[in-house]
């Protein structure tokens, strides 16, 4: 207390004088007060660290438009001298994709301004409330994933917007499967999505439901120090990763309802991608008639394009 009684002291110099109540207040002021902010928990942000996301097309685009190609032709023996050779091409089939405009404000009070600016005046260093913003941009981060892992929005597309390779013959129910029952299912899962594409593409991604995930990275291999996840993972080069997005999935075009689904595809952006023609964006703040300093902010986003709908593989664990 030896700074509070020097303060006390400086100020009677001055002749300042305060009672205990305005005293108490002083000290509090100058106490530095430690406090974590108890905070909601959300689902971790994932869309965008397993899915190739496209350069941002720009703004204002209402509607995107997506050519697939799909190749034909092939070499056939022809006879010596020979000009009646066998055609080759691809074929480009025009696809329109809507692009949806989300927008959300945040503001700061007249008292916000003048409390940050008599702190800094008064000789304490205060840097301007931040939380706001961040919190907007995490706003518009678990918008684009709340998408990507649903089948809510009937204007753009997600994972299950998409009719997905169905694994079948899986135990599920990993609460009380064995490890070798768990590893087996895994395979399929990884199978189906290699069978997809003839044997061509190697799958390397693979989202679990966060309490699978939760399962296969605690249960050990028997005999062996390697956990089921770091085992399977290794072998085979797959990035296994967990959204508590896919705990509970519905989806009309998938014949699922509330089931925890597993998915699984080959990050490559000539098979599927994410498109932002916009990302996040703050515009400049104004003073509205309230005295409230107003903040927007915008995301344009067009959803997920699946050029190739064999390779992602999708399975029921309940």
């Amino acid at each position: 207390m030896s700074r509070f009684a020097n303060l006390h002291r400086g100020l009677a110099e001055l002749d300042v004088r305060f009672d205990s109540g305005q005293s108490s207040l002083m000290e509090k002021s100058l106490t530095l007060t430690l406090a974590k902010i108890q905070e909601t928990v959300y689902s971790e942000v994932m869309a965008q660290k397993i899915v190739p996301v496209a350069q941002p097309e720009g703004t204002g685009l209402s509607v995107i438009e997506h050519y697939q190609a799909e190749e034909f032709g092939e070499l056939q023996e022809i006879a010596p001298g020979a000009d009646d050779l066998p055609s080759s091409g691809e074929k480009l089939t025009q696809v329109q994709r809507n692009v949806a405009k989300f927008g959300g404000k945040f503001s700061y009070s007249l008292q916000d301004f003048e409390n940050w600016n008599r702190a800094n005046m008064n000789g304490f260093s205060y840097a301007f409330d931040s939380r706001r913003g961040n919190n907007a941009r995490r706003i518009a981060e678990r918008k684009i994933d709340a998408v990507v892992f649903s089948e809510v929005d009937g204007r753009i597309k997600g994972f299950f917007d998409y009719a997905l390779a169905p694994v079948s013959g899986m135990t599920g129910g990993w609460a009380t499967a064995t490890e070798t029952q768990m590893l087996d299912d895994l395979k399929l899962l990884w199978q189906k999505s290699y069978d997809g594409s003839g044997g061509e593409i190697e799958p390397d991604t693979i989202v679990l439901p966060s309490a699978e995930y939760g399962l296969l990275k605690t249960t050990f291999r028997t005999n062996t120090d390697r956990t089921l996840l770091k085992l399977f993972s290794e072998e085979l080069m797959v990035n296994i990763v967990r959204s508590a997005r896919l705990d509970s999935v519905t989806s009309a075009t998938n014949s699922v309802a509330a089931k925890p689904v597993a998915l699984c595809f080959k990050y490559d952006q000539d098979l599927l991608s994410l498109h932002i023609p916009r990302p996040f964006e703050l515009r400049p703040g104004k003073w509205t008639v309230n005295d409230k300093y107003q903040v927007n902010y915008y995301l344009d986003f067009a959803g997920l394009f699946v050029d190739f709908q064999p390779n992602i593989a999708m399975m029921d664990l309940s």
